[in-house]
């Protein structure tokens, strides 16, 4: 590990996803807290981590976008897009706004899939294979420590200054995340050249087409779709048990 942070490139590279990370997990939870809020309905606010998850669909285009094009740069663009996303959620002001925060989970996590599959290239090309295993596990480690207390943080902001706090404070950290990636600097591979690898179609559709060859592998697939429509209606349960089995603010989610 100490090797692997010896590394400059990656140590900036690992600021940057840090800090991404960070606005992720505050922004996520918060939401579903937001559309309760508005709506009332803990249906309504379980549909957040539903919309959250639905461009997951979408993974094999995403994953076509990082092989054909500059890793380093989908990154940057995406954490910018994604921070103007956020923005665009100091419109909601009133219930019949509620599409507009639906709108920014899906495309948050849309983004957020772009991201993961241009981060996997990009650490592919920084690092020797050597440090592959290690610097994953880092990265993992990282998000998943920082999803014990950022929704909190998130929480908390948004209780004690309004969704309008929370919306900047992760676009200004998606901000400068970019501008920390602007920073990281890597021999990138070329893509696959255009002859090799067919057309979209083609290409998209080779990974559905192995899942039916391998039937264990199809049948993880739909375990883990069921497992997540599970947990999806767990998170939408939890509201209720917080507010009326507990007695609590809803904003105690985060806590």
């Amino acid at each position: 590990m100490k090797a692997l942070l010896s590394i400059p490139v990656f140590r900036r590279f690992t600021g940057a996803w840090t800090i991404d990370n960070l606005a992720d997990s505050a922004l996520f939870l918060t939401l579903s807290i937001w559309v309760k809020d508005i709506s009332g309905s803990s249906g309504a606010a379980g549909m957040v981590f539903l919309v959250l998850g639905l461009p997951i669909v979408l993974s094999p285009l995403t994953g076509a976008l990082a092989d054909r094009h500059p890793r380093r740069r989908l990154l940057i663009l995406a954490n910018t897009a994604a921070a103007g996303c956020a923005l665009l959620l100091l419109l909601v002001t009133e219930p019949g706004d509620l599409w507009l925060i639906y709108a920014v989970a899906f495309c948050y996590g849309l983004l957020g899939i772009l991201n993961g599959a241009a981060q996997s290239g990009i650490l592919r090309d920084m690092l020797t294979d050597e440090h592959l295993d290690s610097a994953n596990g880092l990265l993992s480690t990282i998000d998943q420590g920082l999803r014990i207390f950022t929704p909190l943080l998130g929480a908390a902001l948004y209780a004690l200054w309004g969704g309008g706090a929370l919306a900047v404070g992760v676009a200004a950290a998606l901000l400068l995340t970019a501008a920390l990636l602007l920073t990281v600097s890597a021999q990138e591979s070329a893509p696959e050249p255009a002859s090799e690898r067919g057309g979209v179609l083609q290409e998209n559709s080779a990974g559905f087409r192995h899942l039916g060859t391998i039937p264990l592998l199809w049948r993880m697939v739909v375990v883990t779709a069921i497992a997540l429509g599970v947990i999806g209606l767990f998170n939408s349960a939890l509201f209720e048990l917080i507010e009326k089995g507990l007695g609590r603010d809803r904003d105690s989610l985060g806590s």
